[in-house]
């Protein structure tokens, strides 16, 4: 239902301290002032979901910002977005930033846990907890051009691929046992 000329941020995971999701929203809403072409859409479910959108309403985001609760489609969600953010204050190895890479997504993203290992150097990655500093590279991804975006998607796959997939798994596995 989302307007074709709106771009397309989504978000994935649980609705918990970790994932920062006020940092996101803060963000958003220094985004808001100067790009009016997007709409964000969270999907996952958690503690914290009453307090978030009590949150986007303060903020004045809330016919900008969707939950969607648990979904079981994350993979069409992350296919359809413009652009992938995870705003995580700390994480493991968050692998739903590999999911997005693998759709080809755009991903902005802070810097925390595994996320430089699937991303490498990314001029998207920015410092935990920094709305400001979140806030500019989503701006910076959100003024791409769709063919811009397209080749940082198709970039993102290829290094999915190189690194993640089955066959890359196994030739390192197997590089292991000949040495």
């Amino acid at each position: 239902g989302l307007a074709e000329d709106k771009k397309l941020i989504v978000a994935v995971g649980r609705l918990s301290a970790p994932k920062d999701y006020p940092n996101l929203l803060n963000a958003l809403a220094l985004v808001g002032n100067k790009i009016s072409d997007w709409h964000l859409v969270v999907a996952g479910d958690g503690p914290f979901r009453e307090q978030l959108v009590s949150l986007t309403q303060k903020l004045g985001l809330d016919d900008r910002v969707s939950f969607l609760g648990v979904r079981n489609d994350i993979p069409t969600l992350l296919s359809a977005a413009d652009l992938f953010v995870l705003s995580s204050a700390w994480e493991g190895f968050p692998m739903v930033v590999g999911e997005a890479m693998a759709c080809e997504c755009l991903v902005v993203a802070t810097d925390c846990g595994g996320v430089r290992e699937f991303l490498g150097e990314s001029e998207f990655m920015v410092e935990p907890n920094n709305s400001e500093a979140l806030a500019a590279a989503i701006s910076d991804a959100l003024q791409l051009s769709d063919d811009q975006r397209a080749g940082y998607g198709r970039s993102a796959r290829e290094r999915i691929q190189d690194l993640y997939s089955l066959e890359a798994t196994v030739d390192k596995w197997l590089a292991i046992y000949s040495g």
